[in-house]
């Protein structure tokens, strides 16, 4: 009986050994998405999600320099209109309508 339970702990050791050492290791941290208009940012104009994802890439592509300022982004944003993606541009035109800008 003793011989059995010591192989069942010889071949139980190993699994333990590997789950102890996958649950000591660091974790690997992934990048968040690189986005102009980042979750949890201040948010003066409360962008939807659907305006996020729309324009972050024009939005990058066109006024990185303007980030985190939001009145600054919104100038670039305005000034590049026509070389905005079709799809942002939508987005875009209807955001400032519905604020007023």
């Amino acid at each position: 009986m003793r011989a059995r339970a010591a192989r069942s702990a010889l071949v139980a050791a190993p699994a333990l050994l590997c789950a102890a050492l996958l649950a000591s290791a660091p974790r690997a941290q992934t990048a968040p998405p690189a986005t102009a208009f980042p979750e949890g940012a201040q948010d003066k104009y409360h962008l939807t999600t659907q305006e996020r994802a729309a324009c972050s890439s024009d939005a990058i592509r066109f006024c990185m320099q303007t980030y985190p300022d939001e009145d600054r982004l919104l100038a670039c944003m305005k000034q590049n209109r026509d070389a905005l993606s079709a799809t942002c541009r939508v987005a875009f035109d209807a955001g400032v309508k519905r604020r007023r800008l």
